[in-house]
C-alpha cells in the first residue's frame, strides 16, 4: 500500500515537472500552434479542391431453381446468375477490363471531353486522348465498395470539379454494366451450346428407334403390348437415357470449367510475380494434390457402393454414400483453412470447388450408367426370350419423344434464363454533382493544424528539455551528486545582496535560515560547527551564499566567523561594503605577524546580530600548499575553539582545489550550484576533484532559482505560502506604493 502511494505521488511531481516546463516554455508552444495554423490555412489555400460524386447499383440475382427450368442441376456452375457472389462483383468492377472500358466511354463522350478541355484551358486541342485520364489515374480516382450487407454496390468517383466527378461515377456504372453482360453472355452461350448438341442427338436417335419400330411391326405383324417388364425395362431406359444426358452434361461442364482455369491461371500468373506468385503456386499444387488424393478414396468408395446396389445390399450401400459425403465436407473445410492465400481469389476458388465436384460426379455417373446398362441387358434378354422385341422398340420410340419433348423444353427455358440474367447490374441511383468540395476542409484543417502545433510544441520543449546539459530537480541533483540538497535560494537583484535587504517572511529571507537549519540536521548528534563553501565554476554564487549563510547563523545569538579563502579573487569585502578588506587577514595570523584579535573584523546587522570578518591577508604564493599545511590546520582548529561557527568561502574547484585540501579540517563542505547554468560536466568534474583528495560533499546549495525555473519546488512553496498581508505589500512594492524601511550596512564595532 504504501509503495502504490509513493508511486503516484511521484506520477503527481512529475506531471507538475511538466506542466511547469511547457508553462516556461509557453512562447515557444504559441509559436508552433501559430505556425502550424498559418500553414493549415496556406496548404487549404492553394490545395485544389477535390468532389466525390457516388452511384449505387444492385445486383438482381436470378435464383429460380434449375428444376423447375427443367436445366439439369450440374449445369448451375456455368450460369452466373447462381454461382458469382457479390465480392466477384466488387472485383469485376475493380478490374482492369473495366476501368479500359471506362477510359474508352470518356474518350468517346463528347461533353466529357468538352468538359476536360474547358478545366485544362484549352479547348481547341481536337485529340480527346489528351483529356482522357489513364488507367491508374481511373484507378485512383474510382472507389467500389460494398453497402453494408446487402446486395447493393456503390461507386464513388473523385475529380477536381462536380460535374467531372458525377460524369465519372455514371460512365463507371455503365462501363460495369457492359463488361458484366458480356461475361454473362459468354457463361450462358456455353449452357445454349451444349443444349442444342443434345437436342440434335435425340432428334436423330428418334428417327432411328421410329425407323426400327415400324420395320419390327410390319416382320411381326403384331400389335404392341404393355406388360410388367416392359413397364420396368422402360423405366430402366428412361433413367439410363438421364444418366447419359446428364453424365455428358458433366463432361461438358468439367471441359469449360477447365478452359476457364486455364485462363484464370495466366491472368494470375501476370497479375502475382515474384515470391508472392511462388507462393500461390505452391499451394496451387499443394491443394490439387489433396484433392486427386482424396479423389481416389471416393473413387473406391463409389465402386464398392456400386457393387453393394448390384447385390441388392443397400444398407452398405447408404453406408458408404453418407461416408462419401462426410469425406466431401471434411476435405473443403481442410482445404478452407489450410491454402488461405488461395482462398483470397474467390473465383478460382469456386471453379477448382467445381472441377473437383464435377470430376466426382462424372465418376458417380459413369458407375450409374455402367449399373444401369447391366440390368437393361438383363431386362433386355429376358424380353428377347419372351419374341417381345417389337414392344421395346416402341418403348424405345416412347423414351425418345419424352426425352425430345424435354430437351426442347429445355432449350426454349435456358433462353428466358439469358433474357432474365442481362440484367443483372441495375443502377439504383445515378450520381448527381456534389454542392460542396470533400476537400479541403477549411475549419477542419485549421482544428488539426491547432492540435497538431500545439502537440509538436510541446514535444519540441520537452524534447529540449530532455537533451539539456544542466539539471530538472532537486531529486537528479541529489542522485547524480550523492548529497543531499540543503538550500535553494531564490535569485537576488544585484541592489538586494544580503540577507538584510529582505523582510522576514519573504522567500529569499526564508530560504537562507531554511539553508542554516539544514546544517543543523546534517548531524543531529554533533552539529557541524565549520563548512567550506565551494562551487564547480566561476560566477555560481557562492560567496553570496556564504555571507547570507553567517548571517542567518548570527541571528541565533552564535559566535560567527565569516573567513576570506578566496586569495585569488577576494569578493567577501566588496559584498559586506567593507573598505580595509585588504588589510591583515588569516595568511598574517598564521604566520604569527598579527593577532587573530588584531585582524579580526567586527561586524554589526541591525535586527540581525554580529559576525566576525577575516580578511584573507597576504597572498601566498602557492594556496592549495597554504591550505594543506599543518600550520593552517592549527589556526584552524584554533578558530573552531574560538567560535560557535565557521563559514570559509573558497575559490571554485575548477579554478583551485582549495575545498578538497579544506575538507579534512572542516565538518561539511558545501557546493554551489546555479541553477539551469551549472552542467552536469562540470559538477562531475568537481566531484572528481573531490574523490582525487578523498574529500566528501555533505550537501549542495542551489542558487539563482527563478519562478520561471521548473523542477524546485522550494521557491514556489514560499511563494504560495506567503500570507495575504505580505502578498499586499509585495504587489504594493512593486508598483512603488510601498516603501519599506532602509536597512543599514554592516557597520563596526569596536
Amino acid at each position: 500500500m504504501t509503495d502504490a502511494k509513493e508511486e503516484l505521488e511521484s506520477v503527481e511531481i512529475d506531471l507538475q515537472h511538466i506542466f511547469r516546463i511547457l508553462r516556461k516554455n509557453w512562447r515557444l508552444i504559441a509559436a508552433s500552434f501559430l505556425l502550424a495554423v498559418l500553414l493549415g490555412g496556406l496548404v487549404t489555400w492553394f490545395s485544389p479542391p477535390r468532389y466525390r460524386a457516388a452511384a449505387l447499383v444492385i445486383v438482381r440475382r436470378v435464383d429460380v431453381p434449375l428444376q423447375v427450368l427443367g436445366l439439369p442441376q450440374e449445369l448451375s456452375a456455368l450460369l452466373p446468375s447462381s454461382s458469382v457472389s457479390l465480392a466477384n462483383y466488387l472485383e469485376i468492377a475493380r478490374s482492369y477490363q473495366v476501368l479500359a472500358k471506362l477510359k474508352d466511354r470518356l474518350a468517346n463522350d463528347p461533353l466529357y471531353v468538352s468538359y476536360t478541355a474547358q478545366l485544362e484551358k484549352n479547348p481547341g486541342d481536337p485529340n480527346p486522348s489528351a483529356f482522357t485520364p489513364d488507367i491508374e489515374s481511373l484507378k485512383r480516382a474510382i472507389t467500389v465498395r460494398q453497402v453494408t450487407n446487402g446486395n447493393i454496390i456503390r461507386i464513388e468517383a473523385v475529380a477536381r470539379h462536380a460535374d467531372e466527378a458525377a460524369l465519372l461515377a455514371n460512365h463507371m456504372v455503365e462501363a460495369f454494366r457492359e463488361v458484366e453482360r458480356q461475361m454473362s453472355m459468354r457463361s450462358l452461350q456455353a449452357v445454349i451450346a451444349f443444349l442444342d448438341r443434345q437436342i440434335e442427338e435425340a432428334r436423330v436417335q428418334l428417327g432411328l428407334s421410329t425407323e426400327e419400330l415400324v420395320k419390327l411391326a410390319q416382320r411381326f405383324g403384331m400389335a404392341l403390348e404393355t406388360s410388367a417388364y416392359t413397364a420396368k425395362l422402360s423405366r430402366l431406359e428412361q433413367l439410363l437415357a438421364e444418366a447419359r444426358v446428364e453424365l455428358e452434361d458433366a463432361r461438358f461442364q468439367l471441359q469449360t470449367v477447365n478452359n476457364l482455369l486455364d485462363q484464370l491461371r495466366q491472368e494470375i500468373l501476370e497479375r502475382f510475380g515474384g515470391p508472392e506468385g511462388a507462393a500461390l503456386l505452391s499451394e496451387l499444387i499443394d491443394k490439387l494434390t489433396l484433392i486427386r488424393q482424396i479423389q481416389r478414396q471416393i473413387l473406391a468408395w463409389e465402386q464398392e457402393r456400386s457393387r453393394y446396389l448390384e447385390e441388392g445390399n443397400f444398407i452398405k450401400a447408404k453406408e458408404l454414400e453418407n461416408r462419401i459425403k462426410s469425406e466431401r465436407q471434411k476435405m473443403e473445410t481442410t482445404a478452407a483453412t489450410q491454402y488461405k492465400l488461395l482462398e483470397s481469389l474467390p473465383r478460382y476458388e469456386e471453379l477448382i470447388t467445381q472441377q473437383f465436384q464435377l470430376e466426382l460426379k462424372i465418376v458417380a455417373l459413369e458407375n450409374r450408367v455402367r449399373v444401369l446398362e447391366d440390368q437393361r441387358q438383363q431386362e433386355l434378354e429376358i424380353l428377347l426370350s419372351h419374341g417381345l422385341e417389337l414392344t421395346r422398340a416402341k418403348r424405345e420410340v416412347d423414351v425418345g419423344e419424352q426425352l425430345y419433348i424435354l430437351l426442347v423444353t429445355q432449350y426454349a427455358k435456358s433462353r428466358l434464363a439469358e433474357a432474365a440474367e442481362l440484367g443483372s447490374i441495375e443502377p439504383l441511383d445515378y450520381a448527381v454533382p456534389p454542392k460542396s468540395p470533400e476537400s479541403p476542409r477549411l475549419l477542419m484543417n485549421l482544428m488539426v493544424s491547432a492540435v497538431l502545433g500545439l502537440f509538436g510544441g510541446g514535444i519540441c520543449v520537452l524534447a529540449r528539455q530532455s537533451l539539456r546539459r544542466t539539471f530538472f530537480s532537486e531529486q537528479e541533483i541529489e542522485e547524480f551528486c550523492k548529497a543531499p540538497v540543503v538550500g535553494i535560494i531564490p535569485y537576488l537583484s544585484a541592489k538586494k545582496l544580503l540577507l538584510t535587504n529582505f523582510e522576514p517572511n519573504t522567500p529569499e529571507y526564508e530560504a537562507f535560515l531554511a539553508l542554516s537549519s539544514s546544517l543543523r540536521f546534517l548531524s543531529l548528534d554533533q552539529p557541524p560547527k565549520s563548512v567550506v563553501i565551494t562551487s564547480a565554476e566561476p560566477g555560481a554564487g557562492k560567496t553570496l551564499v556564504s555571507t547570507n549563510l553567517a548571517l542567518a547563523r548570527a541571528m541565533s545569538n552564535q559566535r560567527v566567523l565569516l573567513v576570506e579563502g578566496d586569495f585569488r579573487r577576494p569578493a567577501l569585502g566588496k559584498i559586506l561594503g567593507i573598505s580595509n578588506d585588504k588589510g591583515p587577514g588569516l595568511t598574517d595570523v598564521a604566520v604569527g605577524n598579527v593577532p587573530l584579535s588584531k585582524a579580526v573584523q567586527k561586524l554589526e546587522f541591525p535586527s540581525l546580530g554580529l559576525v566576525d570578518f577575516l580578511p584573507s591577508g597576504q597572498r601566498p604564493p602557492n594556496p592549495a600548499d597554504f591550505f594543506g599545511s599543518q600550520t593552517f590546520a592549527q589556526v584552524f582548529q584554533r578558530l573552531a575553539e574560538v567560535y560557535d561557527f565557521v563559514v570559509i568561502d573558497v575559490p571554485p574547484l575548477l579554478v583551485s582545489p582549495d575545498a578538497a585540501l579544506l575538507a579534512s579540517v572542516v565538518d561539511v563542505v558545501l557546493l554551489v550550484l546555479e541553477a539551469e547554468k551549472t552542467t552536469r560536466q562540470e559538477v562531475r568534474a568537481a566531484l572528481r576533484m573531490l574523490r582525487q583528495h578523498r574529500a566528501n560533499l555533505h550537501g549542495v546549495v542551489l542558487n539563482k532559482v527563478t519562478r520561471n525555473h521548473v523542477g524546485y519546488g522550494y521557491y514556489y512553496y514560499y511563494h504560495e505560502k506567503r500570507g495575504l498581508l505580505q502578498s499586499i505589500r509585495h504587489a504594493l512594492r512593486r508598483l512603488r506604493f510601498y516603501k519599506r524601511p532602509h536597512k543599514p550596512k554592516a557597520r563596526h564595532k569596536s
